[in-house]
């Protein structure tokens, strides 16, 4: 991190997520842990179709809910580890 940036403090550690390092990283590293290939499409233009590849090649934008990890994180996991970041 470069010296003109600064880290926020949490402002809803302990409410929407929790405040233990060790509970949150366990809790992030199990639910992408979790997101296993195929994956089964499951919307009206692909349902049936399968994606083999995590991350999906060319994958540039992803829509991943953001409520209280306890409600969307195994949810989010799905997105993340869809998401192409090779060429950020």
């Amino acid at each position: 991190m470069s010296s003109s940036q600064s880290i926020r403090d949490s402002s809803h550690a302990g409410s929407w997520y929790s405040s233990s390092k060790s509970k949150l990283d366990g809790e992030l590293e199990g639910w992408l842990n979790a997101v296993k290939t195929p994956v089964k499409c499951i919307g009206p233009e692909s349902e049936g179709e399968t994606i083999d590849q995590l991350p999906v090649p060319g994958a540039r934008v992803i829509i991943a809910p953001h409520a209280g990890y306890a409600y969307s994180g195994p949810a989010a996991a799905w997105a993340y580890k869809a998401w192409d970041v090779s060429k950020t």
